[in-house]
């Protein structure tokens, strides 16, 4: 996978999540010394998603996550299927914190 069906790729899935607010793509594939087998690395920017008193938030409409790990662990998942490749994801923001809110 190119860099530019890389870009589409994560670009649409992305774009089903409403709290992803920016992803950046780092290590090997951003610095073009990546192998065919080498993983994806991505810095996901969330949104602030308040969480009321220990109750999960609804992000998609049809999945819901009660923590940050658990959101990141079915993205992981869901990229690997998408992409066919590895993904390691890193976020910031955080779930319930307004004050590292990501502006969209």
């Amino acid at each position: 996978m190119d860099l530019t069906q890389l870009q589409k790729a994560v670009s649409a899935w992305a774009a089903t999540w409403p709290a992803i607010r920016a992803v950046w793509l780092t290590g090997s594939r951003a610095v073009g010394t990546y192998r065919p087998s080498s993983d994806v690395d991505l810095v996901i920017a969330t949104a602030w998603l308040p969480m009321l008193g220990g109750e999960a938030v609804d992000l998609s409409g049809s999945a819901r996550f009660t923590s940050q790990k658990g959101l990141r662990d079915e993205w992981t998942k869901e990229l690997g299927i998408r992409l066919g490749l590895r993904a390691h994801i890193r976020t910031v923001g955080r779930l319930g914190s307004p004050e590292v809110d990501v502006p969209p």
